[in-house]
């Protein structure tokens, strides 16, 4: 069984925030410890052949994306200023959960890796970083933005997102053409974006000792 790259990262960024879970300000900083916990547990269990159906774990990774995209979700609703942005981001969550229960059960199935609503998602993560970037630049403290733990968590997300968001677009591509290359490509890519996200998720964490509350 091979171990990717990117779990390690996910390892010291949870072990670094279990560590300092003390030293962390704000309490959306402190949810991403279990939270790192969870993801780690869950990739673990999808290198584990028993939670395969058919071959496949795909019912697993959407299960556990879901869980993932309403908790980020979740933390730009804490940190938002904006009541509006708040309710919004209530709204999301119901809406983002209905559609991927439509998805799973009625149009791809379980068995297959929800690639229209994680599409979403993206969309949806995307957006929530650059209303957060927005509501720093109009923010009336002369607080610099990296010195802001959500601004390099964001920075992080964005990039992660979008990455993944032209990697899953072309996913029914490679799928269908069966091109190991461009498979070995995107492996390489996906990598280098879980490596990016975590390090930027930890940076964050560290940036959360420093700033004042």
């Amino acid at each position: 069984m091979k171990i990717p790259l990117f779990l390690f990262f996910i390892g010291l960024a949870f072990l670094f925030g279990l560590i300092s879970y003390q030293r962390i300000k704000f309490d959306y900083i402190r949810w991403f410890v279990p939270f790192l916990a969870i993801t780690l547990g869950s990739e673990i269990c999808s290198l584990m052949t028993f939670l395969k159906i058919d071959g496949r774990n795909h019912w697993w990774y959407n299960l556990y994306t879901l869980f993932e995209f309403i908790f980020y979700i979740i933390v730009f609703r804490r940190a938002f200023e904006n009541k509006g942005l708040k309710k919004a981001c209530t709204v999301a969550i119901i809406l983002y959960s209905f559609t991927f229960f439509i998805n799973v059960f009625f149009i791809q199935g379980w068995n297959h890796f929800h690639t229209y609503t994680y599409r979403l998602g993206s969309i949806t993560i995307i957006t929530l970083c650059f209303l957060y970037f927005r509501q720093i630049m109009k923010s009336e403290t002369a607080t610099n933005p990296i010195d802001i733990p959500l601004f390099w968590i964001s920075t992080g997300l964005l990039f992660f997102y979008f990455g993944f968001f032209i990697y899953i677009s072309a996913f029914d591509f490679i799928a269908y053409s069966k091109i190991k290359e461009y498979a070995k490509l995107f492996k390489f890519i996906s990598n280098f974006l879980n490596i990016f996200l975590y390090m930027f998720i930890t940076i964050g964490i560290y940036k959360s000792w420093q700033i004042k509350t």
